[in-house]
C-alpha cells in the first residue's frame, strides 16, 4: 500500500526563475493554517511538533495526476480502501477519514496549476507551484493536495475556521 507524507521538504523553483537564489529563502505561507504557519524552500511544512499542532502528517495514498484526471480515472484511493483513508496525525493518533462518495479519489483539479504545470495531488513537495510567488501558492497549489490535507485536519477540528489559503 502506498501513502502520502505531508511534511516533505518544500520544493520551490524560484531559484531558477526571476527571483534568483535569494528567493529560495523567502517565507512561504502554509495554506489553511491558523495561525498562519510559514516555512522556506528546502524545509518541511511543519518544522517542529509545536508548529504541526496535531495536524495530519501521513495518509493512505490519495495521489491523482493530471493524466488520470483528464481521462476521468480515479487516483490511488481507488486501489486501496476505496471508501476512505487512514490518517496519522502529529499527536501520533490515527483516525479513519471516510470518503464513501470518493471525492478525494476523483479530486477535481479544475482551477489548480495542473493545466499549465505538471502535478496533481501527487506532489506535496511542490507545495507552492513552479514559481513560489503568492499567486501560485494561494491560487493554484492550495486547491490540490494542501486542501485534501486541510480536510483531514478539519475532521479533527484543527484549522476548521480557516476557509481560505
Amino acid at each position: 500500500m502506498q501513502y502520502n507524507y505531508r511534511n516533505m521538504p518544500i520544493y520551490n523553483m524560484s531559484t531558477h526563475a526571476s527571483g534568483g537564489p535569494t528567493a529560495a529563502y523567502t517565507e512561504i505561507p502554509v495554506a489553511y493554517t491558523k495561525p498562519q504557519v510559514k516555512t522556506i524552500s528546502g524545509c518541511p511544512v511543519f518544522k517542529t511538533v509545536k508548529l504541526n499542532a496535531g495536524r495530519a502528517l501521513v495518509s493512505d495514498c490519495f495521489s491523482r495526476g493530471n493524466e488520470a484526471a483528464q481521462a476521468n480515472l480515479p487516483g490511488f484511493g481507488w486501489y486501496d480502501h476505496r471508501d476512505g483513508y487512514n490518517v496519522l496525525y502529529g499527536d501520533l493518533s490515527a483516525a479513519w477519514f471516510g470518503d464513501g462518495e470518493m471525492r478525494i479519489a476523483y479530486w477535481d483539479l479544475t482551477g489548480t496549476c495542473v493545466a499549465s504545470h505538471p502535478g496533481g495531488t501527487w506532489n506535496a513537495s511542490a507545495y507552492c507551484g513552479s514559481f513560489g510567488d503568492s499567486y501560485h501558492n494561494a491560487t493554484c497549489r492550495s486547491n490540490d493536495s494542501p486542501l485534501i490535507w486541510h480536510n483531514f485536519d478539519i475532521a479533527r477540528g484543527i484549522d476548521a475556521d480557516k476557509t481560505t489559503p
